[in-house]
This record gives structure tokens, sequence and C-alpha cells, in this order.
């Protein structure tokens, strides 16, 4: 099977999905619209990462010795790894780029 054709689990650990919550839960608090909407982007940028989470560049860090990927939804980053050998997308951190990246 090509890489192409191979799907990978998204595994969206418990950090990300608190990050992710209170991007959510914060912008629920001026439009619901918008938060409502910011959730399904979310579930597609998740849907997308397990058909070709490849397409997305490494983000280089000095601070860590796995190799990281970016995927940028409007101005939220997801970091995530790919286990390749499990066909496992692992992801890591969500956060609002306007805040800088001080997770890493």
């Amino acid at each position: 099977m090509s890489e192409i054709e191979k799907m990978y689990y998204v595994d969206v650990n418990d950090s990300a999905k608190l990050m992710m919550l209170e991007h959510i839960t914060f912008l629920s608090q001026v439009n619901v619209t918008a938060a409502e909407k910011l959730y399904e982007d979310f579930e597609k940028a998740f849907d997308s990462l397990s058909k070709f989470p490849h397409r997305c560049p490494v983000f280089d860090t000095p601070y860590t010795s796995s190799e990281y990927r970016r995927l940028v939804i409007d101005r939220y980053v997801l970091l995530f790894t790919i286990d390749n050998q499990k066909n496992i997308v692992h992801v890591e951190y969500i956060w609002d780029s306007r805040q800088g990246n001080t997770l890493l």
C-alpha cells in the first residue's frame, strides 16, 4: 500500500483535547456560531491528518528529539508526530498562534 492510500488513526492526547476545548469555550463566550465552526474545522483537520499527514511541514525546534509536524487551521496550530510503524498520528499540542509558541 502506498503512502497516499495508507490511513492513519488520529490520537488526540488529553492535553491537546483540553487545549482545543479551552479555545472553543473561550470563543463561544463571544460567538457561538464561530465556536461551532471552529469545532468543525478541528474535526476536518483530524480527518485530513488520517489521510495524508506527511503533507504538513516539519516544525523545527531544538527542544525535542521527536519530529513534530504542524498543521495550521486559521490561527490555530496543531503539532503532531507520526508513527509510521503503527499508522498513528499523535496530536500533542493545539494553540492559538497569536499567543506565540511558549509551549516549546
